[in-house]
């Protein structure tokens, strides 16, 4: 069975992107078989609303050269082709910076002498309860997000296969981690704020969605303050409104806490659950076939 995959971003931090993903888990669990992936692996905190500490971590890896020294020939080739200048070669030695190898491997695959092999550098865990939660978790001072991303995703689709829905909590901005989160997926959410910052970080989120030509909507988050130019921006440009949430001291309790605010309350599930029938439609009777 193929799986509905959506995606929750949003164009800066503190919009309540981890608030979306959460909730809309739990209001989706009973009836559909959902899954909950948090890929905002430089700071993930999806964590702290499950109550479950039965996690398998793995340690993940990135591919880096190795190379056999007593093939190189130090002709420089594989360092003309890092488009990242993480190789070096000097007449006497062949030098490797780690820290800004991206791993796509080009240096292996095209070295003319057959000298560089696959070797791997830790860059983080993948945990997982087997239950419907999975978080990637970046290690401390390593540089870069998109090889430990895409490796979360690929684990999470095929663990959980047979599910219906995989919920990916991406990390903020429009960054190439923010990018690489949102590839492949069936839907965007993305979840914007009505304050002069929420708005401008929206816009720069939505014009690089056109450009990907993804599917996405808006989530309004704490819609009762600020001004109305999100809303404005959103029904100018054909933007769904998916729902719009307001500010109250409830919700911030509970998030502040770690609960989810629909397990509390269930008549926030609303929110959530009328997004999600939205989100049904704008993916389209054709596709949606293939999940049910």
């Amino acid at each position: 069975m193929a799986q509905l995959k959506i995606a929750v971003a949003s164009g800066k931090g503190g919009t309540g992107k981890t608030f979306f993903s959460t909730n809309l888990y739990f209001s989706l669990k009973d009836k559909y078989k959902t899954c909950l992936v948090d890929i905002d692996v430089e700071e993930p905190n999806s964590g702290h609303f499950i109550n479950d500490n039965s996690f398998t971590k793995n340690n993940a890896y990135n591919l880096i050269p190795e190379v056999d020294v007593e093939k190189c020939t130090l002709c420089g080739k594989c360092s003309e082709y890092c488009v990242f200048n993480a190789i070096f070669v000097t007449p006497e030695k062949w030098i490797l910076f780690p820290e800004i190898c991206k791993g796509c491997t080009a240096c292996i695959k095209l070295c003319p002498e057959n000298a560089l092999k696959y070797g791997k550098k830790e860059i983080g865990t993948i945990s997982n309860n087997n239950r419907g939660f999975m978080e990637g978790r970046l290690k401390p001072k390593e540089p870069i997000a998109v090889p430990l991303i895409k490796q979360t995703k690929e684990m999470a689709i095929n663990e959980y296969n047979d599910y219906d829905v995989i919920i990916f909590d991406s990390p903020p901005g429009t960054t190439c981690p923010t990018i690489a989160a949102m590839k492949g997926n069936d839907f965007i959410v993305v979840v914007g704020e009505p304050t002069p910052f929420g708005v401008n970080d929206f816009i720069i989120t939505y014009e690089v969605l056109k450009n990907l030509k993804l599917k996405f909507g808006a989530v309004i988050n704490r819609c009762n303050i600020g001004n109305s130019e999100l809303k404005e921006f959103c029904i100018k440009n054909n933007i769904p409104i998916l729902t719009e949430i307001p500010h109250k001291e409830e919700i911030a309790h509970s998030y502040s806490k770690g609960e989810a605010v629909v397990n509390l309350n269930a008549e926030y599930k609303e929110y959530f659950l009328s997004a999600f029938e939205k989100i049904k439609n704008i993916v389209g009777e054709k596709l949606w076939k293939r999940y049910w």
